[in-house]
């Protein structure tokens, strides 16, 4: 008789817990993401894409993407000479971007700089330790 009702009230438990469990998680994931941003760039040495592209300044992209087009005009708007690389229209572009780890477009290469995402304030700062160097 104590094992049933063990067994009963374990199965009776199981759906609060799950139920919890949508909850909590949710709030648990976004005070995570909250505590622990992503970082706005990842640095690295970059100087065999910059010299495979022909320019100091490289951005895939999907010629469908609104981030990307925002990006292009912004660097358009900076008056700074890049290559940009359609991945959605060129093999060779798509390989190198896959190549490179790319997961998201539009993906910035600047300096020592990879910039995934439109994140204006990290292409703009970017830009601005490109143009000191």
């Amino acid at each position: 008789m104590k094992k049933v009702a063990l067994v009963l009230l374990f199965v009776l438990m199981l759906p609060g817990f799950f139920a919890l469990g949508m909850y909590v998680g949710p709030m648990a994931a976004a005070a995570y993401a909250e505590a622990f941003p992503e970082p706005e760039f990842r640095t690295g040495q970059f100087d065999e894409l910059y010299a495979w592209a022909g320019e100091d300044i490289v951005m895939f992209s999907d010629s469908t993407c609104p981030f990307c087009a925002k990006a292009r005009n912004l660097l358009d708007t900076a008056d700074v000479t890049y290559r940009e690389l359609m991945i959605d229209e060129s093999a060779e572009a798509k390989a190198e971007f896959d190549r490179r780890g790319g997961v998201g477009v539009p993906m910035i290469f600047l300096g020592n700089r990879q910039i995934v995402g439109f994140r204006e304030e990290a292409i703009r700062e970017g830009l601005a330790l490109v143009a000191n160097r």
